[in-house]
């Protein structure tokens, strides 16, 4: 985009903006929407995919700007945080977790647990914690995003971590029930 004289709506041009999964579609939408009522002038457009297909679009000149869940350490980027994240075990109220205070990661690595597709800087977080911790996830779920993540676990079939910005509702609603794990917070930018 052009600089233009610094009054609202003076500025021409494009700004593609490009976020990973739960950027995209939990965090991204406002971020535009925002953009778009103080630059109604400037075409502001967004992209979801993996965070590592967005950084490559990003380096190709596809992208101007990404906003994607970390860790990412690559030199070739100037990243800034925006916000914290932390990723939350969530269950069915009907689920025998649902009401404790907190489970221990052995009882999370003896559950069905449903995570991300290969790739996925969720799944890989989640997956080197828990080994980390000595414990292996019984993964029975793969599955392409948290949108089918949730009704799984809406469903009562399995329990995975999901970010809280993709779950305000659910929680709100009673459908979903966040519980704490015993020494283990994933926290991400």
């Amino acid at each position: 985009p052009r600089r233009g004289d610094g009054k609202r709506g003076s500025a021409r041009g494009r700004l593609a903006l490009g976020a990973n999964t739960t950027g995209g579609m939990y965090v991204a939408p406002a971020i535009v929407r925002a953009f778009r009522d103080l630059s109604p002038e400037i075409e502001a457009t967004l992209q979801i995919e993996t965070t590592t297909r967005i950084l490559d679009r990003v380096m190709q000149n596809m992208i101007d700007v990404a906003i994607v869940t970390g860790p990412v350490e690559d030199g070739r980027f100037a990243i800034r945080d925006l916000c914290e994240d932390e990723l939350y075990l969530i269950v069915s109220p009907s689920h025998p977790f649902a009401g404790r205070t907190t489970v221990t990661p052995a009882e999370v690595g003896a559950e069905d647990f449903a995570v991300p597709e290969p790739g996925s800087r969720t799944r890989m977080l989640i997956e080197q914690t828990f080994h980390d911790l000595g414990h292996r996830l019984r993964v029975t779920m793969q599955l392409p995003g948290t949108e089918a993540v949730k009704k799984a676990v809406e469903s009562n079939l399995a329990g995975p971590m999901v970010s809280p910005y993709s779950v305000p509702r659910e929680l709100g609603l009673g459908v979903l029930a966040r519980v704490p794990i015993e020494g283990v917070t994933l926290d991400r930018p």
